[in-house]
């Protein structure tokens, strides 16, 4: 009965902690990104649409399909050459870092 107790309290930390992470990545992306990428991720931010070119398409299977996720966190860290990205290794910390890529997933498309 002790393990089962114990193994349960061991998943509730884990889910929660789980969910603090989802939870910051969303609020850097509102805060950091959302203006070039868009509130969905579409590319499509009010100073996105003035870009050229234009930020990255979440939304695309191509993106996916076409990036890892040690490129995504890096272009986060260090920014991209020839787009307006910026890096963020300064602003942010590698675990928020870490935190935005895992939330940009959410905007890959399901199927």
């Amino acid at each position: 009965m002790m393990r089962i107790f114990v193994m349960a309290a061991i998943l509730a930390v884990a889910t929660a902690a789980m969910g603090a992470d989802d939870q910051l990545g969303k609020e850097i992306y509102e805060s950091h990104c959302g203006f070039c990428h868009g509130p969905k991720g579409e590319g499509n931010g009010v100073a996105g649409e003035a870009l050229d070119p234009r930020p990255a398409d979440f939304t695309k299977p191509e993106f996916w399909k076409a990036t890892t996720d040690a490129q995504i966190r890096d272009v986060i860290a260090n920014g991209k050459s020839g787009t307006a990205m910026v890096p963020f290794r300064t602003s942010l910390k590698p675990h928020e870092i870490d935190a935005v890529a895992a939330f940009l997933k959410s905007f890959a498309p399901k199927n």
